[in-house]
């Protein structure tokens, strides 16, 4: 009886949880990767991108691979919603996929994707200052990440006249 009230609770949650916004903590969140690593979002991190779709994911994925060392430079995580991808796919053909990439991708499923907003068409960027979100952003091309990128150090770290 406790578990099936103890998997009630969990599933209500993740139904009615409302997604992150400015001034919240991520740091309560632990998310796995393709290697089914753990990773505590904003341990490290300065800024979260969640790929809103297969089509923003793929460029993302392939700016990546072009520009191996682009998420650590920027104290970056790269996350992938496979919520609603079927099991048998996601475990047979995208996950093995992402395992060739030289970089980790965190994978929102049914338990954690309620957390990020989601936009097709669009890069989401949370900007963290001490696991806190600072400021949320959309982006729909790598040119404009770029920009937020270099905006966002410029505020931390300005530059002198």
């Amino acid at each position: 009886m406790f578990k099936i009230l103890s998997v009630l609770l969990i599933i209500n949650i993740a139904l009615f949880a409302k997604p992150l916004g400015v001034g919240e903590s991520v740091s309560s969140i632990i998310i796995k990767d393709q290697f089914e690593k753990e990773h505590k979002l904003g341990e490290h991190s300065r800024f979260i991108f969640f790929a809103g779709d297969k089509k923003m994911g793929d460029m993302l994925s392939e700016y990546l691979l072009e520009h191996s060392t682009f998420l650590s430079d920027n104290g970056a995580v790269y996350m992938a919603d496979i919520s609603n991808m079927p099991s048998f796919i996601s475990k047979l053909v995208a996950i093995p996929k992402m395992r060739s990439y030289p970089f980790d991708i965190l994978l929102l499923d049914e338990q954690n994707k309620n957390y990020f907003t989601k936009k097709d068409g669009k890069i989401v960027v949370y900007v963290l200052d001490k696991a806190t979100i600072v400021k949320i952003q959309s982006v729909d091309s790598i040119d404009e990440l770029y920009r937020l990128i270099l905006s966002q150090v410029q505020d931390l770290h300005p530059v002198a006249p």
